[in-house]
Parts: structure tokens; C-alpha cells; sequence
């Protein structure tokens, strides 16, 4: 019985625990967050890579294409942040040239 309790506690430590991470659907939330802001300023997104980096962070790249007049296209990437409040649970990420 004692065996059974210690591994209910050890497990219900283990999901508590890292309830408050970035879940795979707020991962998704925040990729597809990204691809809307760029598309909405006229860029097509090619590629969007976001992983954990700790347990409240992000960290990745987007990959762009840009038509520039009297250029042509355009690729190029741009390094992604993500982070979430814990306590809040609420998160924000950006994007920067590398």
C-alpha cells in the first residue's frame, strides 16, 4: 500500500509539475501567430520552427520570402522568441533579424 502511495504522489508531482510549459497547442497557437503577423505585412512564410528551449521559453526562426520591386524575390530568416509567464500562464513571443 505505502509503494502505491508513493508512486500516486510521485506521478500527480510529475504532472503538476510541468503543467505550467509551453503545451503543444500554445506551440502551435504561437506559430501560427507568427505566420499571421508576416502574412498580414505582405510576406509568404516558409518554413516556422519553434521548440522548447526551458520549460516557459521558446526559441526558433521563420524563414521568409518577400517580392521586391526591380529585385525579385527575397528569402531570408529571422531568430524567434517565445516566452510565458507562469503565474499568468499568458505569452508572448518576437522576432528579430539574426
Amino acid at each position: 500500500m505505502r509503494i502505491v502511495r508513493v508512486c500516486l504522489i510521485g506521478y500527480l508531482v510529475l504532472i503538476l509539475g510541468c503543467s505550467s510549459g509551453f503545451s503543444r497547442s500554445e506551440i502551435a497557437d504561437v506559430q501560427a501567430g507568427i505566420r499571421h503577423d508576416f502574412e498580414k505585412k505582405g510576406f509568404t512564410v516558409l518554413e516556422i520552427k519553434m521548440t522548447r528551449g526551458s520549460q516557459d521559453t521558446l526559441g526558433g526562426f521563420v524563414r521568409l520570402r518577400k517580392n521586391v520591386p526591380n529585385i525579385g524575390d527575397m528569402e531570408f530568416s529571422k531568430v524567434c522568441t517565445a516566452t510565458k509567464d507562469p503565474n499568468t500562464a499568458q505569452y508572448s513571443w518576437k522576432c528579430e533579424d539574426r
